[in-house]
């Protein structure tokens, strides 16, 4: 029970701390967003994912990397059903 405890405290602190860091390391991205080291270097290998290099250590910007994460957003259902009323009015209007 007490180590249950002491495990929560140290996963909580160490949330308080990443989420006031601005500048990430590769282990920073793997906590705060579920990634998989071997997942990150192949991005940065594939230069897919903005990121900064000092020595032999990669960086990345928080708000770059969130950029960089909703860059790809899926229209909803409403969304789509809204395009295909506007295409289908702009078709009309044309003929």
């Amino acid at each position: 029970m007490e180590s249950e405890l002491i495990e929560r405290l140290d996963r909580i602190e160490k949330a308080t701390v990443l989420g006031a860091k601005n500048i990430l390391t590769v282990n920073d991205l793997c906590l705060l967003y579920g990634m998989k080291r071997s997942f990150l270097y192949k991005l940065t290998s594939g230069r897919e994912i903005p990121f900064y290099r000092r020595a032999k250590t990669i960086y990345f910007k928080r708000d770059e990397v969130e950029a960089w994460l909703t860059q790809s957003c899926t229209e909803s259902k409403t969304e789509l059903q809204r395009e295909a009323l506007n295409r289908t009015i702009r078709k009309e209007n044309n003929l």
